[in-house]
């Protein structure tokens, strides 16, 4: 009778123990989840808004591409052009766009320095026609994320 004992209380403190490492990993995933959630979730709007800012100076190279369509040249194509306002509504998507005399198109998100992304479209002239190349810069910790595709106009 006492090895009975004995390997009945080894069983009860083996399933105490198990117990509290189930409600241990549990309270580490309710406590660390919805922070890798948000990660990712920031990560998913930081590329919506870049995504939108790529599409936005469709107007103003259409412009350029024409100026240098007449004139053959990139010189003064950004004089008097101008970027097509906002189509996001949301709070961090607050713009500043600029267009240099040389066709240079700066675009930069001003309303949050947690998605501060900067997007940068550069012509070119080869055969008589513009060819434009695109970066996109994200700030911090996103940095890493791989940039949207640039769109062909």
């Amino acid at each position: 009778m006492k090895n009975s004992n004995r390997a009945s209380s080894k069983r009860q403190g083996g399933s105490v123990r198990n117990t509290v490492i189930v409600v241990v990993l549990l309270l580490m995933v309710i406590i660390f989840a919805p922070g890798y959630y948000n990660v990712w979730q920031e990560e998913q709007h930081i590329q919506l808004i870049a995504k939108n800012m790529l599409s936005l100076p469709d107007s103003a190279r259409s412009a350029i591409n024409g100026h240098v369509v007449r004139t053959g040249t990139l010189a003064g194509s950004g004089k008097g052009v101008a970027v097509a306002p906002n189509k996001m509504n949301t709070p961090r998507q607050e713009l500043e766009w600029k267009v240099s005399d040389d066709g240079n198109i700066l675009g930069r998100n001003t309303g949050s320095v947690l998605f501060g992304v900067v997007v940068e479209w550069t012509p070119a002239v080869q055969d008589k026609r513009v060819v434009w190349s695109c970066k996109v810069t994200f700030p911090g910790r996103f940095s890493k994320l791989a940039p949207p595709p640039c769109p062909e106009i």
